[in-house]
């Protein structure tokens, strides 16, 4: 049985909800206005419950659908190549599955999560343990295999690796949420009997007659490790910390944000407490007696990164002057009498609408979150709004998107971006790029926004929340 909708006017009227420079709640998966190609689009369910099918629109918000794909039913509708989805468990609400639109790939099949996979059928039992060196944690070296059914929990705890027994091969969030999995990148993922990380250092899957179906591709090192990162990218990694392969196509090395910034005190008031200084460019940090030493040292070593590798084109010293104001969880009744705050006003949705809305940029200055750097889960926007309620794992994803925003206004970007971004919100659609240059997340670009990247910019990095502690 099927059931066929049209996604049209459920994408008009999410069209209507976009706000410029503030950020709100967001999974990875954004729409992009790619081209006015429709697809024919159909997700299949093959896991054991109903889920819903919901649009997200080109600011990252998510919409909610009331239709219920049952268990064996097919979701239909048209879409247009580059607009993103989120398939979600009716009940629980757990993200299965994000999926971006291509006309080359349009239909999607939801599997059960990892922890809920399918039992094999009687006669055609999993293939016994692989023999030889059996992985037990990560970091996983080269010449161990992995063993089926066995969570791998990364390092710090925010998602799992898991050779789940119907033969795919699944990275999950720690509330079992969707990340990436071997299907992605292999139709004859059901075939797998062994998944190992090879003795020339690759990450390969292979039948049980040991043909291989699929392998990373990259430069193999004979002493690789696969990891599992703070934010759930999948990687080999060299012993001397090249990133060869990871599953995002991210393979920038990371800028270490836990060192002491290069930052010099200054005084504070009686709203912001705390204020640091960074030299060059000269750009003022304050913040309010809640937010936390190590969250002002990261976002200031963060800023000098990103300012240093503008290219000569677009001098730092442009920021000169700039200033950045920081808060942790005080509610928007206090936030509201902050004078550097009120410019970014309200969003109309009541006296404690800022509880909701947690940040925002200018030419001049901007305005970011604690609550959202390197944690699971906005509390205000839990605690007030629980229809909305967000345990999304944050890395530094506001303090880039934000900083983009800046960028700019700084730099009057805005014709080159209206150009390149066509869509219904290109500023936001710039923000998203410079935060996947950035690895908040990771992800590759298209062509046109890439050059744009690389025109502003010598170099990337990523950084990484591993080792903070807030």
């Amino acid at each position: 049985m099927k059931k066929q909708t049209s996604l049209t006017s459920l994408m008009l009227l999410l069209g209507l909800m976009l706000a410029a420079t503030f950020t709100v709640s967001a999974q990875n998966a954004c729409s992009k206005q790619v081209d006015d190609k429709e697809v024919q689009i159909k997700v299949i369910n093959k896991t054991d419950k109903p889920f819903t099918v919901n649009w997200v629109d080109y600011e990252c918000k998510e919409g909610k659908s009331d239709q219920e794909v049952a268990p064996g039913e097919t979701f239909e509708g048209i879409s247009y190549n580059g607009h993103a989805f989120r398939v979600r468990e009716v009940g629980s609400n757990k993200l299965l599955q994000e999926i971006v639109i291509s006309s080359s790939k349009p239909v999607t099949t939801v599997s059960a999560p990892a922890n809920r996979t399918a039992a094999r059928p009687a006669g055609n039992p999993a293939p016994p343990a692989p023999s030889g060196n059996v992985a037990t944690n990560f970091p996983i070296a080269a010449g161990t295999s992995l063993k089926r059914g066995q969570k791998y929990t990364s390092p710090s705890g925010n998602h799992f690796l898991i050779f789940a027994n119907d033969g795919n091969l699944v990275v999950a969030t720690k509330n079992e949420g969707f990340v990436w999995g071997l299907n992605q990148v292999s139709n004859n993922f059901a075939q797998s009997a062994r998944v190992e990380v090879t003795s020339e250092g690759r990450l390969a899957a292979s039948d049980a007659k040991g043909k291989v179906i699929w392998t990373s591709t990259g430069n193999p090192a004979a002493n690789a490790k696969l990891n599992l990162t703070f934010s759930g990218a999948l990687q080999l990694v060299s012993p001397t910390g090249e990133i060869l392969w990871a599953h995002d196509g991210n393979l920038s090395p990371s800028a270490s944000v836990s060192q002491k910034a290069n930052v010099t005190p200054c005084q504070g008031d009686e709203v912001w407490a705390k204020c640091l200084e960074i030299p060059g460019p000269k750009i003022t940090i304050r913040a309010t007696a809640r937010v936390s030493e190590w969250a002002m040292n990261a976002v200031a070593n963060i800023y000098t990164e990103i300012t240093k590798r503008f290219s000569a084109a677009y001098p730092k010293s442009t920021f000169d002057g700039f200033r950045v104001y920081m808060t942790n969880g005080e509610p928007g009744s206090q936030l509201d009498t902050i004078k550097e705050l009120q410019t970014f006003g309200q969003n109309g949705m009541g006296s404690n609408s800022r509880n909701l809305v947690r940040g925002g940029a200018n030419a001049s200055l901007l305005w970011i979150e604690e609550q959202m750097i390197c944690k699971a889960g906005v509390k205000t926007v839990n605690e007030d709004y629980p229809d909305k309620a967000d345990y999304t794992l944050r890395t530094y994803d506001q303090v880039i998107h934000e900083f983009a925003h800046a960028i700019d206004q700084r730099y009057k970007l805005s014709q080159r971006i209206q150009s390149i971004f066509r869509g219904g919100a290109p500023a936001e659609d710039f923000a998203w790029a410079v935060q996947r240059w950035f690895g908040a997340p990771g992800g590759n670009l298209p062509p046109n926004q890439a050059a744009l990247m690389k025109e502003l910019f010598t170099s990337r990095t990523v950084f990484s929340c591993e080792g903070n502690r807030p």
